[in-house]
């Protein structure tokens, strides 16, 4: 996800800075930006393969991504509307 749709996002859903700071960070390159923004899709892998990192250091199974995300981009929608949760749903699985 380009920072300016990021930004976007976090304009229509409030408190996502919050939870985007509190995200464990995945460490290695990607680490530095932190987990959610790399999972989110602002990292250089980006995209749902990469929220197992998160989970797992959260004690989570990587399975429970897949069940993650439709809760997340129905917060998302109820919260910022179709467009922001468009533009988490095409950084997240792709389209």
């Amino acid at each position: 996800m380009a920072p300016a749709q990021f930004s976007q996002l976090s304009d229509a859903v409030p408190g996502i800075d919050g939870l985007v700071g509190a995200a464990p960070p995945l460490g290695g390159a990607s680490g530095m930006l932190g987990g959610a923004t790399s999972a989110l899709g602002m990292g250089e892998l980006g995209g749902l393969a990469e929220l197992a990192g998160p989970f797992t250091k959260l004690g989570l199974s990587p399975d429970m991504a897949s069940q993650f995300v439709p809760i997340v981009l129905d917060y998302v929608q109820s919260e910022g509307g179709q467009q922001a949760m468009s533009l988490l749903q095409t950084a997240l699985l792709g389209g």
